[in-house]
């Protein structure tokens, strides 16, 4: 059966149209503002990770790396703990990135001063050139999608998620 209900033979096609069905026009859903919030977000996640991997492949990094990057390189000699914080990521799953970060010559730990159980984690010279290579690249995608007329409206947006974030971090 096909996503709009028509019958659909063993090589796939639809008895009907002749066509997969998939190729068929879907509908509009109407569903309640809470459940497509959630909706339009995770596929506007999966769509952004997905091109941003595509992206950045060539220069040998994923979308998990060049988060790090950046968070590192606007809050340097910041801690291992506040990456957990920021990316809501396990600190075991923090800990693998910056280990192979780390092997790879972009990011140096460097004990505290204050705290020896602490490392704090500064980007090197080779992490700080593929930091602004990967946003370059990143930025140059997105502004034929963004544009210059849909900033405010988009910037009112993001704040209005982050409080959403905000309020439901509150209830975990």
């Amino acid at each position: 059966m096909g996503c709009n209900g028509e019958v659909v033979n063993t090589q796939g096609l639809t008895k009907t149209t002749g066509k997969l069905p998939f190729f068929v026009e879907k509908k509009k859903m109407k569903l309640p503002l809470e459940i497509e919030l959630g909706r339009t977000v995770s596929r506007f996640h999966w769509t952004l990770q997905n091109k941003s991997n595509r992206l950045l492949k060539p220069l040998g990094i994923t979308t998990e790396h060049m988060r790090l990057l950046t968070l590192i390189s606007y809050n340097e000699g910041c801690d291992q703990q506040f990456l957990v914080e920021e990316t809501l990521k396990a600190k075991s799953g923090i800990t693998a990135l910056l280990d192979t970060m780390s092997k790879a010559g972009l990011l140096a730990r460097v004990p505290s001063p204050t705290d020896g159980r602490t490392n704090l984690i500064y980007l090197t010279d080779r992490g700080k050139e593929l930091q602004r290579k990967s946003v370059n690249v990143l930025m140059e995608a997105a502004q034929p999608i963004i544009g210059n007329e849909d900033r405010e409206v988009l910037k009112k947006a993001i704040e209005q998620i982050q409080l959403f974030t905000e309020r439901m971090l509150k209830e975990i």
